[in-house]
């Protein structure tokens, strides 16, 4: 994000405390200070007055930057700090709370969604934001998720509560599982997290798909498959690499194929499954860790492979969706 001292928010001796606490996170490589008039903020109380080594260096850097803004995805929101009461205005004490808080990418799971985010930012992350995170002295995100099913909403509102608490806006972003039985469904849970989203203006990416699972590209599942101590599930990854694209979107990945079908919209789904394949995909599914493969077998993951099993520049997506929050 960019900040921008308003001339009032310097003003005041009693608020100098918050406007350095914004600017450690910029020292940090965080954020960035955005300066509208050079002029008054080189003779400002604030900075001629202050001991501190470093604001001089800041300052004249932002000024510089400020002439030339950046361009990329990062750093787009900007916020003005003062005062005043207005859209896109914080209070100092706000915006010290809002620029020192980490991005939380709020999921199901931290542990295995966690996984999958990271690998995904291995990955297919631009090179303007590899630099930004390799930059950052501290990380400027951290993933959270109670890990257990309808737990996010409360996680969400929680967040909510927390920074309407310091009068700033929520700093998150948002990713689940569809839990698409079939193309075109999503869950009530997915879909009360998106209405929630939706009103705090929090951004949101419900997977088309049916969980993260049904993201493994094939060189990961056939290099795991490959291993000798996996010689079992080689004839279930050939069967699983036989279905359509849009079976194997929905599959569940974990349990395997269900026995008996929920709804016609599943039969209808996996009718074109030969008879062999099926009894192969209902025997053990991919065990409940399969995407613990993305740790595990890292070394045959692939942007190419990542986005051709994602088919929709979906994965993509979500990199931008976290680039444009920071």
């Amino acid at each position: 994000m960019r900040v921008v001292f308003a001339a009032d928010a310097i003003q005041d001796a009693n608020e100098w405390r918050h406007l350095d606490r914004i600017l450690y996170t910029v020292e940090d490589g965080w954020h960035e200070w955005h300066v509208d008039d050079p002029d008054a903020l080189e003779t400002s109380a604030w900075l001629t007055g202050t001991n501190r080594p470093s604001l001089r260096r800041l300052f004249e850097q932002a000024a510089v930057r400020s002439t030339y803004p950046r361009q990329g995805m990062l750093h787009r929101q900007i916020w003005v700090v003062t005062p005043r009461a207005g859209p896109g205005l914080l209070t100092p004490q706000a915006a010290a709370r809002l620029f020192s808080l980490p991005l939380c990418v709020l999921v199901e799971n931290r542990f295995t969604d966690g996984l999958f985010l990271e690998a995904i930012l291995a990955v297919l992350a631009p090179a303007e934001l590899v630099t930004f995170l390799d930059s950052c002295e501290a990380s400027p995100w951290r993933c959270d998720g109670p890990g257990g099913a309808g737990e996010l909403p409360k996680l969400i509102a929680e967040h909510i509560a927390e920074m309407q608490a310091e009068g700033a806006p929520a700093r998150a972003v948002v990713f689940l599982d569809s839990d698409a039985r079939f193309p075109g469904e999503v869950s009530p849970k997915a879909s009360e997290v998106a209405g929630l989203c939706q009103a705090h203006a929090i951004p949101c990416h419900i997977l088309h798909k049916r969980a993260i699972e049904n993201y493994l590209p094939d060189e990961v599942l056939r290099g795991w498959a490959l291993e000798p101590q996996n010689q079992v599930a080689r004839d279930r990854v050939a069967a699983l690499f036989r279905l359509t694209v849009e079976q194997r979107d929905h599959l569940p990945m974990k349990k395997g194929l269900p026995k008996s079908y929920e709804t016609d919209n599943e039969r209808t789904l996996y009718a074109s499954i030969a008879p062999s394949d099926a009894a192969l995909l209902r025997e053990r599914g991919f065990r409940d860790k399969v995407i613990e493969l993305l740790r595990t077998h890292r070394s045959h993951l692939s942007a190419d492979g990542l986005r051709q099993r994602d088919g929709r520049g979906e994965l993509d997506g979500m990199v931008a969706m976290i680039a444009q929050a920071f």
